[in-house]
């Protein structure tokens, strides 16, 4: 037994070189070194490797009972350190991304990326029923963005497929990202200007998807893009605009609503005083002017009077015009400043009008109903007997 042993370790190990011996031992050393800090999972593996080894330490041991030599119990020590070195390599060469939380594992990229490459198929094809299934089936990211930056979403809005922008909505998109360019997902659909960006913009704004962006607002009253304006692609902006403003006038900022909204009125002011170089019917005349007063109904009856105030100003300062256009003057922007004044003053009229209809209900009242309802007689002089 003792000699098929030392047969054994001598076709494995070469006992002549023992400057090999003392390279592994100096390797292990550094190794043990940098491995005592590792974490549980690591010293979960030092004891698998100690428990492989016990079988070599066995041998060991009988071989010491059967006579072994020093030279022996060398080879065997030699044994244990080149399996313990082996083993210690194989941890320090595995990866830390092992480690960590996020590691996917190279199985499981390749799924991930086969599922990505089938949902920017569908998306490509508008496939509902696929993009269904695949949300469905699998765990996917439906934020993911593409190597251009464009979402799901942005695809769907730019291709105005009603079906698809539902279905991602449905599954809970993130409707506050931005698109690849940083605008928000109102802008998007409102530069298509489609017919179909309508039904599309009333889904996102019934989500509550999130407001225009400063940069939004900055692209959209922009004087540059006056030279360019298509007549009929402005209407649908005109369109589109208003119905945003339904559901986000309380939402957005002062600043960026009056600005907003004192650039349509001039720009759809400038385009009826130019109409010659726009090409416009009476038709779509009609409905620019009629687009300015739902412009400023809107702000009056939502903000109230308090910020009409802010608006006249704004309504004096004209866009600046680069071209050979006719431009604006103030008799222009005038019936839209009457407008605003005019409805400050109705605010009076209409407490006088309360204040009548409460005093002819209170004459019919005995005097111990009305002390109960009216406490202080200062309160009952001005509801009763102070003229209107």
């Amino acid at each position: 037994m003792l000699t098929r042993a030392r047969t054994l370790l001598s076709r494995v190990f070469s006992l002549d070189t023992p400057s090999s011996q003392i390279r592994l031992d100096e390797v292990f050393d550094d190794i043990h070194d940098e491995t005592s800090d590792e974490n549980d999972t690591d010293n979960c593996i030092d004891d698998d490797i100690d428990n492989s080894t016990t079988g070599a330490e066995r041998d060991d041991d009988d071989d010491d009972e059967d006579g072994l030599t020093d030279s022996d119990e060398n080879e065997s020590q030699s044994t244990t350190t080149t399996t313990k070195g082996k083993y210690e390599r194989q941890i320090n060469d595995y990866p830390t991304q092992a480690k960590s939380k996020n590691f996917i594992r190279p199985h499981e990229k390749s799924k991930q990326d086969r599922l990505i490459n089938a949902m920017q198929i569908a998306t490509s094809r508008c496939n509902v029923e696929s993009m269904k299934r695949l949300l469905t089936n699998f765990d996917m990211n439906i934020n993911h963005r593409d190597q251009y930056g464009m979402s799901y979403l942005e695809h769907a809005i730019l291709m105005g497929s009603f079906d698809m922008v539902d279905l991602l909505i449905r599954f809970g998109c993130d409707l506050y990202q931005c698109d690849s360019n940083g605008h928000s997902y109102l802008y998007v659909a409102i530069e298509t200007t489609t017919n179909k960006s309508l039904p599309i913009i009333r889904l996102l704004l019934e989500s509550n998807c999130s407001c225009l962006r400063l940069m939004d607002i900055v692209s959209l009253t922009s004087p540059q893009q006056i030279l360019h304006i298509n007549s009929q692609d402005f209407l649908l902006l005109n369109a589109h605009l208003l119905l945003i403003l339904k559901y986000h006038l309380r939402r957005m900022v002062l600043n960026d609503i009056l600005n907003l909204i004192n650039y349509f009125i001039q720009t759809n002011l400038l385009l009826c005083k130019n109409d010659e170089h726009y090409g416009l019917s009476l038709c779509t005349k009609n409905s620019l002017n009629h687009f300015n007063y739902d412009f400023l109904n809107l702000f009056l009856k939502t903000l109230g009077h308090k910020h009409a105030l802010k608006l006249i100003p704004k309504l004096q300062t004209f866009i600046p015009i680069t071209s050979d256009f006719i431009p604006l003057n103030h008799d222009d922007i005038q019936p839209f400043i009457l407008r605003i004044e005019e409805s400050m003053k109705q605010v009076p009229d209409l407490r006088h009008l309360c204040r009548l209809l409460i005093r002819q209900n209170l004459r019919n009242f005995k005097k111990s109903t009305l002390e109960s309802i009216v406490l202080t007689a200062k309160l009952q002089d001005y509801l009763l007997y102070t003229p209107i």
